[in-house]
């Protein structure tokens, strides 16, 4: 299936007008993105993405947890509500 994939953050903070968020636009804009994940309905990132388990982290003790991974079989729900502690992400 098809998923709409929203991505705001940069070309939202490039065209504010504010010099310095514009100058800043790749950082600022990661965070713009990082508050809209922890936001949403449901999250569907990557294993490994630091990025992805910082938001569903984020989301896991908000307790919102429409959290997946994609992968190549399809998505695995990261954080079921039988889940205790968020997931563990590491090199």
């Amino acid at each position: 299936g098809k998923v709409k994939v929203v991505e705001a953050g940069s070309r939202m903070v490039e065209e504010s007008g504010n010099d310095f968020y514009a100058y800043y636009y790749n950082f600022v804009g990661s965070i713009v993105n990082f508050f809209i994940a922890v936001q949403a309905a449901i999250l569907v990132g990557t294993e490994v993405s630091t990025f992805s388990t910082y938001a569903m982290n984020s989301r896991f003790y908000r307790e919102s947890r429409e959290n997946y991974f994609y992968r190549p079989g399809g998505l695995y729900w990261m954080s079921p509500p039988n889940q205790t502690k968020p997931h563990r992400f590491g090199c």
